[in-house]
């Protein structure tokens, strides 16, 4: 989980058409303010209270730095298909999101990525 400063959405009709292989990213972070991990139980999505506590200090800061987002990589170990893995990864992610709009977090400064395994 990064909280992080200020994003740059990059949209498709704001930039010239793409080059062929050109790689363009989705986010620009200007600043991070902070960098936790959470973990979860094996093949679970529910937060721990370890979890929450560490979740709790990041609501915190983001409460702190009105300016400020998160930005949550959901992930999941090597084990299982990389399609099963990348879900997982999504409930993962959607289970902090959800964990933040309930502490009062704004749901236009959440952003989630899955990277699966």
């Amino acid at each position: 989980i990064y909280l992080y400063k200020i994003i740059f959405d990059y949209k498709a009709e704001e930039l010239p058409p793409p080059q062929p292989k050109e790689m363009r990213p989705s986010l620009l972070i200007k600043k991070v303010l902070r960098n936790v991990k959470v973990y979860f139980d094996y093949n679970k999505a529910d937060i721990r209270d370890d979890a929450a506590r560490i979740l709790d200090k990041a609501v915190g800061t983001l409460k702190r730095n009105p300016d400020a987002s998160i930005l949550i990589t959901g992930n999941a170990d090597v084990r299982g298909s990389e399609d099963y893995n990348e879900k997982l990864g999504r409930r993962r992610g959607d289970a902090v999101k959800q964990y933040m709009l309930d502490n009062g977090i704004e749901e236009d400064h959440i952003k989630i990525i899955s990277r699966g395994k």
